[in-house]
C-alpha cells in the first residue's frame, strides 16, 4: 500500500516533507497545521489542510479509515462521528470533526497529531509520499453528507 500526500498550504508542507515511515505502525498521523481553540462542549471542522490517496501497489485507489490516535483521550476531544470513513473517490482535504467534550477550554497547538490514516484492512504502509497534484473523481471534493444524509 501506498499513501499518497498532497499538502493544500505550504506551512502543512513542511510536515509531510521530511515525516519518516515506520512500518510497525498501523496508522499514518496527521498534523494540525493550526492552532485551534476549542470552547467548552464546542464543536469544529479542522482542516489537516492536506488530501490523501491510499492506494495498492497496482495504483488502485483503496478506502481508508481517519481514526483518533490513543493520544487524543488525554484532551477531551473526541471525534463527533467517531471515525471518518475516506471513500476512495474523495479528494478534498482532510478534515476531522471534533468535540470538546469538556467544561474547560482546549487547546491545540500547531503540529499536534490528533488523528491518523489508517488502510481499511489494518496494512501497513509501503510507503508514503508527498505529490504535487490527484488525479480526479466524480465525487471530487465532496464530503460530509455530500453524497446524501
Amino acid at each position: 500500500m501506498e499513501l499518497l500526500l498532497l499538502p493544500t498550504t505550504p506551512h502543512a508542507a513542511e510536515y509531510y516533507e521530511s515525516k519518516k515511515l515506520s512500518g510497525e505502525n498501523a496508522g499514518f498521523d496527521l498534523f494540525v497545521p493550526r492552532k485551534v481553540v476549542f470552547s467548552p462542549g464546542e464543536r469544529k471542522f479542522v482542516s489537516m489542510e492536506v488530501k490523501a490517496i491510499l492506494q495498492t501497489n497496482s495504483a488502485i485507489a483503496k478506502h481508508y479509515w481517519l481514526l483518533p490516535r490513543s493520544s487524543m483521550s488525554k484532551t477531551g476531544l473526541m471525534m463527533m462521528n467517531s471515525v471518518g470513513v475516506i471513500d476512495r473517490s474523495y479528494r478534498g482535504e482532510l478534515i476531522a470533526a471534533l468535540w470538546n467534550t469538556t467544561d474547560k477550554e482546549v487547546v491545540v497547538e500547531i503540529g499536534q497529531r490528533l488523528v491518523q490514516i489508517v488502510a481499511g484492512d489494518m496494512t501497513s504502509f509501503d510507503s508514503v509520499k508527498v505529490i504535487s497534484q490527484l488525479d480526479t473523481t466524480e465525487r471530487g471534493e465532496g464530503g460530509f453528507g455530500s453524497t446524501g444524509v
